[in-house]
């Protein structure tokens, strides 16, 4: 009846484990740290033609999604359906199930020799310069929208990274039939329809409404201002310290 270490567990142990007490949370705790020893895990990763910046670059597994992740653009993608492909195809709320990627589609060779080519030519500063400068009828549009700073700003980037934006919002430029303008990719990352960032910043039936006006600059940053940095307690003015400008002050301020 002694209570020697080679006996069992002990009468206190025997007392803490009946009331099952610490069974609950001790399980959680478990629980929690399988978790995090299998997000440390090292991932799984793949070099293969990437379907949306159509570079050959390595993709990293994101095991809960069933989804590769490029390394180049952070495009999400999944294993090209054609048996024995090394490739990678776009995952897009278009596109369902199972698809082959850029080559075994036949995208691949015209579309990375155009881009190749364009992104050799525009990347000089001169041709920036040009790009900022000359008119057309996206430059046009822009201005009058209240949109031309972000529009310059995006003209005055390398064409790689105006192709990474769009990858970052949901389709590839590189498909597109005007890639290889700055000034239509420019109004396409501010004005494209569901996808560019003006689009992403209407609110409530405004979404619904194809002739409702577009948000400005301005409206696109109070927006992102709103969104990002008021709590869903608190009143625009009870954050910030000053009025929202009204349509005809903000349209006047980001025309200039």
């Amino acid at each position: 009846m002694s209570g020697g270490s080679g006996s069992g567990p002990s009468p206190a142990a025997n007392l803490v484990s009946s009331f099952n007490c610490c069974q609950p949370r001790q399980t959680s705790l478990q629980k929690k740290l399988a978790e995090q020893q299998e997000n440390d895990a090292p991932k799984r990763t793949s070099t293969g033609n990437c379907s949306w910046c159509f570079e050959t670059c390595k993709h990293i597994e994101e095991r809960d999604l069933d989804i590769w992740m490029c390394i180049a653009c952070l495009g999400p993608s999944k294993k090209c359906s054609v048996v024995g492909c090394p490739g990678f195809a776009r995952v897009e709320v278009t596109r369902q199930g199972s698809m082959p990627c850029a080559s075994c589609a036949g995208e691949w060779g015209a579309l990375t020799e155009k881009r190749r080519v364009y992104f050799q030519q525009s990347s000089n500063a001169s041709g920036s310069q040009f790009e900022m400068n000359r008119e057309s009828p996206q430059r046009r549009e822009m201005e009058s929208a209240g949109l031309i700073r972000p529009f310059l700003l995006l003209v005055s980037m390398p064409a790689p990274t105006r192709a990474v934006l769009t990858v970052q919002l949901g389709w590839s430029s590189v498909l597109d039939d005007a890639f290889g303008d700055s000034h239509t990719e420019a109004a396409a990352i501010l004005c494209k329809k569901r996808y560019g960032l003006v689009h992403r910043c209407r609110s409530g039936l405004s979404k619904w409404n194809p002739l409702g006006k577009l948000p400005n600059w301005y409206d696109v940053l109070f927006f992102l201002a709103k969104t990002m940095f008021v709590p869903s307690y608190m009143t625009w003015e009870e954050e910030f310290q000053f009025e929202r400008m009204d349509s005809t002050m903000s349209i006047s301020d980001c025309s200039k």
